[in-house]
């Protein structure tokens, strides 16, 4: 159990009702009205419902996560779901390294997305990917001195 729990990345938002949120209305985006029982008529916007939402939005705004965007690594900003047809997370940066030129557990890594506590976090784990990615230097000849050759 702990090993599966380890792989497992939960997100918990403080709403039942995200896409009807999102469409200021109680009814879900399938035009399912969750609150049918109630005692009160839905046929209008329920501005109520924004209040939360906008909360909740606010939260995923403030999350990072490094990913994968047109085969570059990017930074995000917001979290790797979505509501039907709304991602929440945007590209903030995008990186000149090409996904694929890296090893695969980091290729790997990044699908899964790697995440960060701010966007000044995100921009170390991508000094870091690339100091850790990068071929070693070649040794260069101290000045006034000829480099060596092999035969």
């Amino acid at each position: 159990l702990h090993r599966q729990l380890e792989t497992v990345r939960l997100v918990f938002m403080p709403l039942v009702n995200p896409g009807g949120m999102w469409l200021g209305t109680r009814a879900n985006p399938n035009g399912v009205d969750l609150m049918r029982n109630a005692p009160v008529e839905a046929s209008e916007r329920v501005p109520y419902l924004v209040g939360g939402g906008t909360a909740a939005y606010r939260w995923t705004q403030t999350q990072f996560y490094l990913g994968v965007a047109g085969g570059d690594v990017a930074i995000y900003r917001g979290i790797p779901q979505s509501i039907g047809p709304l991602a929440l997370s945007d590209v903030v940066e995008r990186t000149a390294l090409v996904a694929d030129e890296l090893p695969g557990y980091v290729r790997a890594r990044l699908d899964q997305t790697i995440p960060a506590t701010s966007l000044t976090d995100a921009r170390t784990r991508i000094a870091r990917l690339v100091q850790d990615t990068s071929p070693p230097a070649l040794p260069t000849a101290a000045p006034g001195t000829t480099p060596a050759t092999t035969a």
